[in-house]
């Protein structure tokens, strides 16, 4: 009698083993970073949505030609929204301390990939990462910064990214906007506007060019949880494409406008938004992007975030429930080693393209125009794929996902 009982509990615990992998989810098979070293642009271990405009992403190398996150690299230096094929923008980087006037020079400037970091004067804003904190998976993304000792998470939808950033306890806690952030293809800044509606939203637009996507202006609204304190401004005049030297060059080029409502500024330039927030306290950045308008920002903004009430974790959760609507088109069996790589490459088939039309159906077409789709069309995509046919992707998308092929 003693040996059955033994039998059955043994018997139901394997049974409940296989019932959990029965039950595991497409999306909980994706290694976000696996692809993300000596890589593109375009792999990135950030939240997106399948071909979401919005790529909210980790970035830590120069600006090379492939740029954005490289996974051995051991720092961060800011987290833009757009990561696709030669197309980039609006990175925000928390930083703690004073980062204008701490030290002999303004440390508005990204730093070096390999140090030095903390309070030296030469460390700009960068910060080092607690590899082990990093985690990601389709919709979401989380890492604490050593040196300012942030806690920061991401999530998106097609249009938005949204932050929520965890602060310590300090009077010096900021949010940095670097318009001209190391990215992909040597990207210019041509121009830059940037305006305060109110003590909880902002609002600009960030003009650029490269070799490839032309000139192209991105424009965002982002609405904070907590007011803004105050915003400053710099722009450093002596920029001339090419390498910097942050050195005394750079503190006697730099200037600086304390207490800003609104900014104009081009090439290496920025906005410091000033925060109070007790120990603890979170600060969430909602930002909608368009490559058409500012309204057409504020109405992707209010038409993807309003319906989650700006909570982070109905986003997450919505952003997980896609994917996996998406992923469980595949259904497999085999080892579960072999669903993840499946899985992974499934997923990273879907984050390349960028969506480029709004909510209500506008886009930039490539003479620099603005459309607005007519039916059957929904959707307008960017088109890096069509140089590499070879890999098949459009014969996969037809089979697997002819919603968004058509």
């Amino acid at each position: 009698m003693q040996l059955n009982k033994k039998f059955l509990i043994f018997f139901l615990l394997l049974c409940a083993i296989d019932v959990g992998h029965a039950q595991k989810k497409p999306a909980e098979y994706v290694n976000v970073f696996t692809g993300t070293s000596n890589s593109r642009w375009m792999l990135f271990p950030g939240p997106s949505l399948p071909f979401g405009m919005v790529k909210l992403s980790p970035d830590n190398q120069k600006n090379v030609w492939n740029g954005g996150y490289e996974y051995t690299v051991g720092s961060i230096s800011g987290f833009s929204h757009i990561h696709g094929m030669s197309l980039s923008g609006v990175s925000y980087m928390p930083f703690v301390g004073d980062p204008i006037s701490g030290g002999e020079y303004p440390k508005l400037f990204p730093g070096e990939a390999d140090g030095p970091f903390g309070n030296m004067c030469t460390a700009g804003y960068r910060s080092r990462y607690d590899k082990k904190s990093e985690k990601g998976s389709p919709g979401y993304y989380s890492v604490h910064l050593m040196d300012c000792n942030v806690d920061v998470e991401r999530t998106a939808t097609k249009r938005c990214g949204m932050s929520r950033i965890t602060f310590p306890q300090s009077d010096q806690r900021h949010l940095l906007m670097d318009f001209d952030p190391p990215t992909e293809e040597l990207t210019e800044i041509l121009e830059v506007k940037f305006n305060k509606i109110n003590d909880y939203e902002i609002e600009g637009a960030i003009t650029s060019t490269n070799g490839y996507s032309g000139k192209i202006t991105t424009y965002f609204k982002t609405k904070f949880n907590k007011p803004i304190r105050s915003i400053d401004g710099w722009q450093y005049d002596a920029y001339t494409g090419k390498s910097i030297s942050y050195g005394t060059a750079w503190r006697r080029k730099c200037k600086i406008t304390k207490k800003i409502d609104s900014f104009e500024g081009k090439a290496k330039s920025g906005v410091v938004l000033n925060f109070i927030t007790s120990a603890g306290e979170q600060i969430t950045a909602s930002t909608g992007i368009s490559f058409v308008s500012l309204n057409d920002a504020a109405l992707n903004l209010k038409t993807e975030m309003e319906p989650f009430n700006y909570d982070f974790h109905k986003v997450e959760m919505a952003a997980q429930d896609e994917w996996n609507h998406l992923l469980i088109a595949v259904e497999l069996k085999g080892s579960e080693e072999n669903k993840e790589k499946f899985y992974t490459d499934f997923y990273r088939a879907f984050t390349g393209k960028n969506l480029m039309s709004d909510v209500n159906g506008k886009y930039t077409d490539m003479c620099g125009n603005i459309q607005t789709l007519t039916l059957p069309a929904d959707a307008v995509y960017s088109s890096e794929d069509f140089w590499g046919t070879q890999w098949n992707l459009a014969h996969l998308w037809n089979l697997l996902a002819p919603d968004y092929a058509n």
